[in-house]
C-alpha cells in the first residue's frame, strides 16, 4: 500500500513519514510535498491508498479538498489532522467521506494505530472485491462456454468493460494452461492470484478486456477494438497477446496453448467465438491461427476488390502455397470457398434489401463477370440471383 501526506509545512510531512517508517508500517510514500491544487492532480492520476491531510490549508480547506476528491471518483481513504477547536469541521469531513481523523498534537503510537486500522479496512475491502470478481468471472465463463443464461446482466457486464457497442468488434481468446493434475489447491490458488496480477499489469493497460475462468487451467479473454481501426489494432493486439502468453509461461512456470476467434460485431455471438478459440487452442495453432484471422479480416473488408491468393498470403507474411495449406488446415475450408461464402452472403443481403439489379450486386461483391457471379451464386444457394431476389422480395424476375 502507499500513502500521500498533505500539509503546507514540509517539516511536518517529513516527520510524519519518519514516524510511519519507525512504526514498521508497509506504506510507501508517493510524493514529498505540494499544494492542495497540485495534490488534487497527483491524487487523481496516482490514486494512493491512504491520504493523510491537514484539515486547514492555504488556498483550499479540507472540506473543499475531500469534496473535489469525491467528484473526481477518487476512492482513497482520507485521514484528516485537526486541532481541538475544529471538531464540527471534522464531523462534516467525515460526513463527506473522510475515513478518520487525528487530533493535534498526536504521538507516534496514535498515528500508527489509526493508519493500521485504515490498512485493515482496505485489506478487507480488497478481499471482498476479489471474491466478488472471482464469482463473476466464473459465472460469466460458464455462461460464455455453454451459451446458457446469456441474459441482460451478462450483456451489460460486457458493454461496461469492453466499451459501448455499435462501432466495436469483439474477439475471444482461449488459453489452456498445462498444469500438472497433482498440483495442490494451494498451488492453484497461487496461480490464480498471479493471473489476476498479470491481468492488471498487462491486459488492462492495453485492452478493453475481460479475463474469465472456471478453473485456472482454462481461461478466456474477451476484448474489443474500434471497427474502423480493428485491422491495425489486431496487429498490435497479436503482439500484446504474445507478451501475455510469455508472461504466463515465465511467471507461472507452465506451458500455455492459445487460440483466437474470428471478429464479431455483436456480444450475442461471443459463445460462438469462444468455441472457435477453444478449438484453436486445443490444436495449439496460435501462430497459424492469428495469421488466418488476419486473412479473414482482410477478406471481410476487401471482398469487393479483385483479391488474389498471393495478395492475401503476402499480407499475412506467408508464401502462397504454404498459406493455402495453412488456411484449409485451420479453417476446414479452402481459401476460395471462404471468400466465396463472404461474397455470396453479402450478395444475398443486397438482393433482399436494396434496389440494385443483379449486375450491380455482382459488382458490389467482387464479381465483374455476370455469368461467373450467377454460377457461383447458384452453386452456393441453389437459385440464380434473380430467382433468389424474386423469392425474397417478389420483384426482379
Amino acid at each position: 500500500m502507499n500513502i500521500f501526506i498533505l500539509d503546507d509545512d514540509e517539516n511536518i510531512v517529513q516527520a510524519l513519514y519518519k514516524m510511519i517508517e519507525r512504526g514498521g508500517l508497509p506504506l510507501e510514500k508517493t510524493m514529498e510535498t505540494c499544494s492542495p491544487v497540485e495534490a488534487l492532480s497527483f491524487v487523481t492520476m496516482h490514486r494512493p491508498d491512504i491520504i493523510l491531510s491537514d484539515i486547514r490549508m492555504p488556498g483550499m480547506s479540507g472540506l473543499e479538498f475531500i469534496h473535489e476528491l469525491k467528484r473526481r471518483g477518487c476512492r482513497s481513504k482520507v485521514v484528516f489532522m485537526s486541532g481541538y477547536k475544529e471538531f464540527e469541521y471534522v464531523q462534516e469531513a467525515i460526513h463527506l467521506g473522510a475515513h478518520d481523523y487525528l487530533v493535534k498534537p498526536f504521538n507516534e503510537q496514535k498515528l500508527i494505530a489509526v493508519l493500521t486500522s485504515v490498512m485493515e479496512v482496505i485489506e478487507q475491502e480488497r478481499k471482498q472485491t476479489y471474491e466478488k470478481e472471482t464469482l463473476l468471472k466464473k459465472s460469466l465463463y460458464h455462461s460464455l462456454s455453454s451459451g446458457f443464461q446469456w441474459d441482460d446482466a451478462a450483456n451489460k457486464q460486457w458493454e461496461g468493460e469492453l466499451g459501448q457497442p455499435g462501432s466495436l468488434v469483439y474477439f475471444v481468446l482461449s488459453f489452456d494452461l498445462q498444469i500438472p493434475k497433482e498440483w495442490s489447491a494451494g498451488q492453484l490458488t497461487r496461480i490464480e492470484i498471479k493471473l489476476r496480477q498479470l491481468e492488471k499489469e498487462i491486459l488492462q493497460p492495453r485492452f478493453h478486456s475481460l479475463l474469465l475462468y472456471e478453473d485456472v487451467r482454462h481461461l478466456a479473454v474477451i476484448y474489443s477494438y474500434n471497427d474502423s481501426k480493428h485491422e491495425d489494432g489486431m496487429d498490435s493486439g497479436i503482439a500484446d497477446w504474445g507478451i501475455f502468453k510469455d508472461a504466463m509461461e515465465k511467471e507461472l512456470d507452465v506451458s500455455v496453448m492459445i487460440g483466437m476467434s474470428d471478429a464479431y460485431k455483436s456480444i450475442f455471438e461471443l459463445p460462438k467465438g469462444f468455441q472457435e478459440a477453444r478449438q484453436a487452442a486445443q490444436k495449439d495453432f496460435f501462430a497459424g491461427n492469428t495469421a488466418i484471422v488476419k486473412a479473414k479480416h482482410y477478406c471481410q473488408r476487401h471482398y469487393a476488390e479483385d483479391i488474389t491468393l498471393s495478395q492475401v498470403a503476402e499480407f499475412v507474411g506467408y508464401n502462397k502455397a504454404y498459406f493455402s495449406s495453412l488456411f484449409k488446415k485451420n479453417s476446414d475450408v479452402p481459401f476460395w470457398d471462404y471468400l466465396t461464402r463472404i461474397r455470396v452472403d453479402k450478395a444475398k443481403e443486397l438482393l433482399e434489401t436494396s434496389e440494385l439489379n443483379v449486375y450491380e450486386v455482382g459488382k458490389r461483391v467482387g464479381y465483374h463477370n455476370p455469368s461467373h457471379f450467377g454460377k457461383m451464386f447458384k452453386d452456393a444457394v441453389g437459385l440464380t440471383p434473380a430467382e433468389f431476389k424474386f423469392k425474397m422480395t417478389g420483384f426482379g424476375k
